[in-house]
Formats: structure tokens, C-alpha cells, sequence
């Protein structure tokens, strides 16, 4: 309940932290499987054209340019897009570690942080392996600028950054000075002035730079100012737009809305389209799901189970026969066919360029929110351990679940594994796209307890951690699995269960309708069983 990529995973689906993606047909799942260390800027304007891309083959990472031309070799574990002229990257191998490249792949900050943000306002955050208790503030030479006691903090934005110490949420500025005092549960960044926080009633509202109360703590949900208005959504989880005011300018009737700049992609009756700031509609509500235009001619939207891209009346100029398509950046976009990853440009035309399997979700977050996943950065702790483990464990990554895991915890990672493997695609899809919010950690002593609540079904579950040699291990256990009597309420216990759409073309990567769910069980001599209802 402490962080902001936690707010995000309102938003259709969450969105993982530092890790890189396979590509593969499915690609388009994982775009909405980016959140992670975000601020609450949902694809905001101002975005900047990607002059970079972050791809890569064989599990390595480099850089190509937009004609392709591989301009920093493969070389990297993980990557995001240049901010502020870096690029956050990390080593290969075991024992991974963050630092900062210029446009030529040159280090300008060696790999020696455990963690790091992306750079903003000339300053990112930064975690050393030996100290759990700070945060280092650092200039984009590398210096140290102050010395931040900290579990978390978010970059800068319009000279204040957030950071939280005892679970509470304040803002310093660029001395590392405290400004606004740690009192919110969660926070956004500022933006146009005004910064949505939630206090202790679970509502939302928004504060000045002063840390005044400026629009009442009513909402369930809100996010940042773009040109005059903002998204909030109501104790229903219908979304709307308020002014600065806190005044509806459009009232909460939507399932979804995600700005594109200056109007808004809208999301009703499981159809996407555009509206714009007052509620007209621009284009209709009519594909299955759509990406932003970001300002170009050409948006990227799914139809009929392919994607192709329309203009700003909804025409196709671009025939809908592509496995994935993303957002053009200038005249050119990355976009999938026959499982081939190549640029495309805006008359539909693949460039001879080499083939990637790999994309950095820094830039898959970027396509679909218009931000970075490396805007936070959080201590480890129980929280934060329980986030990455069902993070992991929802994109089947077990091995990485692995790294925080109990030896029964592996046993049973072990069993699961074996047990998608029967999946139908469609099951596996929609089993990754689930999104997690953490909405409480108690830790007492060397236990604790995590609650959760995936999206978008809203169930509440719970997961039980242990602290090993200083280190929080996740203790999952065949108790922990969904019990085979399917009168018993799903929404107690520590329930694993998987949601999927029985249409095997329904590989909506944005929303999901939920018709049968699998229950995951083991049987006493611990063989794997599942039942569907």
C-alpha cells in the first residue's frame, strides 16, 4: 500500500519493474505489464520520440537506432531509454548491478548500486548493497548530492521528489531538504503545481507546493495534471476528469480513460476509442484495444484478434494484420509479424533490419504510459519482496520467484511450472496479465504478512514471508493453494487461482473478461490437480 506503482496497477494492469521481456506472438501482453516504479503520469503529454530502442536477442540487451543500425552492442541484462542523456543499465550475471551509459555506451556511472532510478532534473536515487537505510541521491557525473533516510523516493519532478521513511510519504527538494512533511499514505509526483496524495481515509486529493489542501481527499483514485485536468476515478471505479478546481468536467461513466496528449483514449463496454477533454467523441468506441497517438498521425489499435493503425478519424491506413504494433516515433514503429520483431514505417512497410526476441519494458512503459518503470525506487523489505515474488510468479518467471523463495517455496514453484505447461495459451496470457496491488504489510519480528488484491477481478489474498539471514523469503506452502470445495469463498485464504476468457483469440492485452477460472490444487501425495467451474 506504499507505492506508487501500486496506484498504477488501477489501471488495467500492472506492470513489472526491471526486468526484460521475450518477445514471441504474444507480445502485446506485456506492454500493460509494465508499471512498476512509476508515477501516477498516465500516459502524460510531452512526450518525447524514442531515438534509441532498447533491444536484443539471446537474453542480452543493446541499442538500435531508427534504421536499425545496432549503434550500442548486446551487452546488458537490463536497459531502459535515455533520460536526461543516460540510460539505467545493468550487468549481466548473478550478481547484477545498475549504473549509467551515454548515447555511445560508455559508462559514465559504473554498475556499483544495487538500485537506481533514471535520472531527472539532473539528479536520480540510488541504492548501495550495503546500506538499507539510505538513499544516495546522485549528480549525473556520479557525485553524491546529499544522503536521503529513505525506504523509497520517486525521481524529480518540478523540483520535488517524493520519499517515504516509516511507510509515510513526504517531499524534499533538490537539497535533500524535507518541504512538505511524510503524512500521505501514497503520493503521485507534481505536476502543473498540484500532486494527488491519499491520507489516511484511503481517499484521494491533491496538494500545492506548500503542502496545502487544495481539492478535498474524495476520490478513489487520482492522478496528475495535464493541461488543466486530471483523471480521477470514484468509489465505483468509474473514471472521470476533474479541473483544478476538483470540479467533474466529464463525470465518472467510463471503465477507462488514459491521455494521449490532449485527448483521452476511453474505455466502455469492452471497446476502446478517443474523446476529448469535454467527453465528445473523436472516434468511436470500437477496438478491441488501442495505444496512444502521442501527437503523430498514425495510433496503434487491435481489431478482429490482429493490430494494424488508424488516423485521427478511426480509418485504417494501416491494414489490421499485425501480431503487435506500438507507437510511431517519427516515421517509424516497432511492430511484430510472424513472431519477426522489425521497424516499420507509416505506409505499413517492414525495414530490412535484424530480428530482435527481446524489448526493454522501460520501453514497452513508455509506449503505453508515456513514462519510465524505473520512476521509484523502494528498500527492500517484506513489501517489497512480497511485490517482487508475485510479480514473478504471475509472469512465470519462477526462477526469478525463486531467488526469494523458501526451499518448500521452490518445491512448489517447481510443481506449478509443471502444471502451466498444460495451459492453454490463452490461460497462460491471461494469467500474466493479471495486476497486483499491495494493500498492506505487517511484519512482526522475523514474519510478516502481506495483503494483496489482484486486478482486474479484485481479489483479496494474503502471503506469508520469513526472514532468513536478514533476507525476507516468501513461505508458500500447498495450504496456501485454492481449496478444491468450490463453495468456499475465493475472496479468503491465500487462494492461487487463474482468470481467462474461453475464446482462445482473446488476447486483449488492456482487459480481460473473466468467464471460467481454474483452480490450482495439490493433491495429498502432492500431485498436481486443477478443476474448472
Amino acid at each position: 500500500m506504499h507505492s506508487i506503482e501500486n496506484v498504477k496497477s488501477f489501471f488495467y494492469v500492472y506492470a513489472l519493474k526491471i526486468y526484460v521481456a521475450p518477445m514471441n506472438k504474444y507480445m502485446c501482453l506485456l506492454a500493460l505489464l509494465i508499471i512498476s516504479l512509476s508515477s501516477c503520469h498516465i500516459g502524460g503529454g510531452g512526450r518525447k520520440p524514442v531515438e534509441l530502442f532498447p533491444l536484443g536477442k539471446d537474453h542480452k540487451m543493446g541499442y538500435i537506432d531508427k534504421t536499425g543500425k545496432m549503434v550500442i552492442n548486446l551487452q546488458f541484462k537490463d536497459a531502459s531509454l535515455f533520460y536526461d542523456g543516460l540510460a539505467l543499465v545493468s550487468t549481466d550475471g548473478a550478481d547484477k548491478r545498475w549504473g549509467f551509459i551515454d548515447e555511445t555506451g560508455k559508462y559514465i556511472i559504473n554498475p556499483d548500486y544495487k538500485k537506481a532510478t533514471i535520472f531527472s532534473e539532473g539528479l536520480a536515487f540510488a541504492q548501495r548493497e550495503d546500506d538499507h537505510d539510505h538513499l544516495y541521491a546522485i549528480d549525473k557525473k556520479g557525485g553524491i548530492k546529499f544522503i536521503l533516510s529513505a525506504t523509497g523516493a520517486h525521481i524529480y519532478s518540478e523540483g520535488l521528489a517524493a520519499y517515504s521513511e516509516d511507510d509515510k510519504w513526504g517531499f524534499v527538494d533538490k537539497e535533500g531538504k524535507a518541504v512538505i512533511d511524510r503524512k500521505y499514505n501514497l503520493t503521485t509526483d507534481f505536476s502543473e503545481g498540484l500532486c494527488a496524495v491519499s491520507d489516511g481515509s484511503a481517499k484521494w486529493g491533491y496538494i500545492n507546493k506548500k503542502g496545502e489542501k487544495v481539492i478535498n481527499c474524495q476520490f478513489g483514485l487520482g492522478f496528475q495534471f495535464h493541461n488543466g485536468v486530471a483523471i480521477v476515478i470514484d468509489d465505483k471505479d468509474k473514471y472521470g476528469l476533474i479541473d483544478k478546481n476538483g470540479v467533474y468536467i466529464i463525470n465518472p461513466q467510463y471503465d477507462g480513460i488514459r491521455a494521449d496528449n490532449d485527448i483521452f483514449i476511453a474505455y466502455q463496454n469492452d471497446k476502446w476509442g478517443w474523446i476529448d477533454k469535454t467527453g465528445k467523441t473523436l472516434i468511436n468506441l470500437q477496438f478491441e484495444t488501442a495505444l496512444p497517438f502521442y501527437g503523430n498521425k498514425l495510433a496503434p489499435v487491435k481489431s478482429n484478434g490482429n493490430w494494424g493503425y488508424v488516423d485521427n478519424t478511426g480509418k485504417f491506413i494501416i491494414e489490421p494484420k499485425l501480431q503487435v504494433s506500438y507507437v510511431f516515433e517519427g516515421n517509424v514503429a516497432l511492430a511484430t509479424l510472424s513472431d519477426k520483431m522489425q521497424l516499420i514505417d507509416n505506409t505499413g512497410r517492414f525495414l530490412e533490419t535484424p530480428e530482435y526476441d527481446l524489448v526493454s519494458k522501460d520501453y514497452l512503459s513508455y509506449t503505453v504510459w508515456g513514462n519510465s518503470i524505473f520512476n521509484e525506487l523502494i528498500v527492500d523489505d517484506a513489501h517489497q519482496t512480497a511485490y517482487v515474488w508475485l510479480r514473478a510468479f504471475y509472469d512465470m518467471d519462477f526462477d526469478k520467484a525463486k531467488d526469494c523463495s523458501t526451499d518448500e517455496t521452490k518445491k512448489m514453484l517447481d510443481m506449478f511450472g509443471e502444471f502451466t505447461k498444460m495451459m492453454p495459451d490463452t490461460t497462460k496470457l491471461n494469467f500474466q496479465s493479471t495486476s497486483i496491488l499491495i494493500k498492506d504489510a505487517k511484519e512482526n519480528g522475523d514474519v510478516a504478512v502481506v495483503t494483496y488484491e489482484t486486478m482486474p477481478d479484485r481479489k483479496t489474498q494474503t502471503l506469508n514471508l520469513i526472514r532468513v539471514n536478514d533476507k525476507w523469503l516468501v513461505s508458500w506452502s500447498k495450504n496456501d493453494v485454492a481449496p478444491k470445495d468450490k463453495n468456499k469463498d475465493s475472496n479468503s485464504g491465500t487462494t492461487t487461482y487463474i482468470n481467462y476468457n474461453n475464446n482462445d483469440d482473446a488476447d486483449d492485452y488492456q482487459t480481460r473478461t473473466t468467464t471460467t477460472t481454474t483452480y490450482y490444487t495439490t493433491s495429498d501425495d502432492g500431485d498436481d490437480e486443477s478443476s474448472e467451474e
